[in-house]
This record gives C-alpha cells, structure tokens and sequence, in this order.
C-alpha cells in the first residue's frame, strides 16, 4: 500500500475514531502521489459544516513543498467541481488561515495558490 493511502485511511480512522465525524473532515485530500482522495465528496457538508468545500493536502507545508502533480490534480479538481455544478463559476478560493487563526495550510500552499483565479485574499474571521 503506498504511503499516501495509508495516511489517508489513518485520517480516517482518527476523525471518525473520535465520534466526532462520519468519515475525514475534508471533501477532499490531494495526495504527493498525485491522487485526490474523496472524504465526503461533493455532496456532504465538511466538519466546518460551512458551504464549502475543503481541500486538505497531506503534508506539512511549513517544510513541504506541493509538487507539480498535487497542483495540477487540485486544479483538475476544482475544475471538476465547475462544470458539474458543485462549485459556482464565480467560487471563491481562500486558504484556511483566511477563515481561522491558524498557519494552515502552510506558507508554501498559501504562495502557490494566492495565484490562482478566484483567489480571494479576504480575511473571514475577526482577531
């Protein structure tokens, strides 16, 4: 079993081992595999219970670095999330230390995806 998989199903047994959560709190979980793993999908509301989806990516990206293949399938996904109706066209894309006072989801995910169209540079929380 790859190392990506096996992380994967780890987060699974911790969020759901605490009865706290019916499956991973994310939509979705991008992998340095280049896979994006489903958590709750599309359709189910994340642990945030916010309209939104969540994008975790397995890492730590204070250190780490998003490889080439994790952006493109994060792309891809997003994309995906588009043109089935998941996502507005007019999405917003804010990074988790947009929402919460916290270094997630790494500075080196917040410089690549500050980038990116529908970036929202808005804070949504209050100090």
């Amino acid at each position: 079993m790859n190392a990506c998989s096996t992380r994967i199903r780890s987060l699974q047994i911790q969020h759901v081992g605490t009865g706290a959560s019916p499956d991973i709190r994310y939509n979705f979980v991008v992998g340095g595999d280049g896979n994006a793993y489903v958590g709750r999908g599309w359709d189910m509301k994340n642990a945030e219970q916010s309209d939104s989806i969540t994008i975790s990516f397995i890492g730590h990206y204070v250190f780490d670095y998003l490889t080439p293949e994790m952006i493109d399938i994060t792309k891809k996904l997003i994309n995906i999330g588009v043109e089935k109706g998941k996502l507005a066209k007019d999405y917003k894309l804010v990074a988790h230390n947009q929402t919460f006072p916290t270094i997630s989801p790494g500075p080196h995910v917040y410089e690549v995806i500050k980038n990116w169209p529908h970036f929202d540079p808005a804070r949504y929380f209050d100090l």
